[in-house]
């Protein structure tokens, strides 16, 4: 699938279903993504106890936080051929919002719960 249109977005969502990472870790993320080839492109998801609940294309401006990254180097993150949180640490993935939410996120995602999830969306993604 595209990334990241509606049919990608519902598969990650399917990809976390059965994930519970981290009970009790609720929050709302956005990804921006500069360079996307149609300009702009963004999308939200919303994270209960520890897994993906919901996937929408657009920004939210009540995200907890916000994770900008270019289109090309976000979709190399959802084929497993980047690293979010090496990204991070190289100042390449931008950050707003709580820091330790964006820290918990970063972790959820290489957990083995996370990085079993992270596996099925890069089996998706074009």
């Amino acid at each position: 699938m595209i990334f990241p249109t509606d049919d990608w977005l519902r598969g990650t969502v399917d990809a976390w279903a059965d994930v519970s990472a981290s009970p009790g870790f609720d929050f709302r993320v956005q990804w921006v993504l500069p360079k996307a080839p149609d300009g702009e492109g963004a999308y939200t998801l919303t994270v209960a106890d520890g897994r993906v609940t919901t996937a929408v294309a657009g920004t939210d401006p009540a995200a907890d936080i916000t994770l900008t990254l270019p289109y090309e180097q976000a979709r190399d993150v959802q084929r497993g051929q980047a690293d979010p949180s090496v990204l991070y640490m190289q100042a390449q993935l931008k950050t707003a919002g709580d820091n330790h939410t964006v820290l918990r996120y970063l972790e959820l995602l290489a957990s083995p719960p996370g990085i079993a999830a992270q596996h099925a969306i890069a089996t998706l993604t074009e």
